[in-house]
């Protein structure tokens, strides 16, 4: 398997997770994360399914740019860098707050270790796709 087909595979699996994810939020609110408890605050339910919207677009974006990773090489790497981050916030609270469930444990794993995988990949990506390019000499005879 290519680099690029790898990079596309990656950028799809963002998007089914994240819109997954993020739908079940915005439908289920709270009760929709897993061990959250009974006790829900209107303003924490509020806005979680706020920024639950934003992570379905996340994954959309990251559907848009898997078409083509050699046109969105830069795009792509600010996916790492927003993904990075929140990984970064997720250890934050971690730190601050103290321990999650392990399923955002594992999140928090993926988050700050996919998108140097992504920024590699999308870093060693050259020229254009392959599929794009000219027959090699002797295949036109």
């Amino acid at each position: 398997m290519t680099k690029d087909v790898i990079l596309r595979y990656l950028l799809i699996g963002i998007f089914l997770v994240a819109t997954a994810t993020g739908l079940n939020v915005i439908f289920q609110g709270i009760a929709g994360i897993p061990e959250s408890g009974l006790i829900t605050q209107a303003s924490v339910d509020n806005e979680l399914r706020f920024m639950a919207v934003f992570w379905v677009a996340f994954g959309v974006y990251c559907l848009m740019l898997s078409r083509n990773v050699y046109e969105n090489k830069k795009n792509i790497v600010f996916v790492a860098v927003v993904f990075l981050c929140s990984g970064v916030a997720r250890l934050l609270s971690f730190v601050t707050v103290g321990q999650p469930i392990e399923l955002f444990i594992g999140a928090m794993a993926v988050e700050l270790v996919l998108p140097v995988v992504l920024f590699v990949l999308s870093s060693s990506l050259n020229g254009q796709d392959e599929r794009q390019l000219q027959p090699t000499e002797g295949a036109s005879e």
